[in-house]
């Protein structure tokens, strides 16, 4: 019997919170072509300090528009106290050093995981590699998607594919998500203006 799986990712988005919503249609799109189970997976790169709605909400910005778009898991270092401040209020597992994920026999971490049958290391490493049942996922760049299929028989070993596809110019914005970035800019705004006062 195959088992097959489907990890589509994205990384290096620097908090472009106005890419979100192009870059969900194409994301829709690509995940409607999948028949395998598929995971949706931010590896690196999501948020960067310089930025003022990243600065302002220690990075927790960006990650409540990655769950508004159905994101199973991101990589973000979160200081225990952003940490804390999500509490329960998002579906997105978020992995760091000290929080791997996990789903089903698959594990996301910054190491490999020797309970799980397959480990994702996370951040994204220069290209993707396989090695035995660990997968380093390969860079990509703001607007770009990578996707890696994986199979694997009880007659041969795991094989993988892999490629990036760019967010396609023409890629109309989503206007559910295009709200959600409105919301999540004007609360960050609201909070640097009190925390200002």
């Amino acid at each position: 019997m195959e088992k097959s799986l489907t990890i589509l990712y994205t990384g290096g988005l620097r908090g472009e919170l106005a890419l979100l919503p192009r870059l969900f249609t194409f994301i829709r799109r690509l995940k409607a072509q999948e028949s395998d189970r598929a995971l949706l997976i931010d590896a690196g790169g999501l948020c960067d300090p310089a930025v003022w709605h990243c600065a302002v909400t220690g990075g927790r910005s960006m990650l409540i528009a990655l769950d508004s778009m159905g994101y199973d898991a991101a990589y973000l270092p979160l200081a225990d106290q952003d940490r804390a401040k999500l509490g329960d209020s998002v579906r997105t597992a978020v992995v760091d050093g000290a929080h791997p994920a996990y789903f089903g026999e698959v594990a996301l971490s910054v190491e490999a995981d020797p309970n799980a049958n397959l480990t994702i290391l996370l951040p994204m490493g220069v290209k993707t590699i396989l090695d035995g049942d660990i997968v380093r996922l390969g860079n990509v760049s703001a607007g770009d998607v990578g996707r890696l299929r994986l199979a694997a028989d009880a007659a041969s070993p795991v094989r993988f594919a892999s490629e990036v596809l760019p967010l396609p110019v023409e890629t109309p914005p989503d206007p559910t998500i295009a709200g959600v970035i409105d919301f999540i800019a004007r609360e960050a705004d609201y909070a640097r203006r009190r925390k200002a006062r």
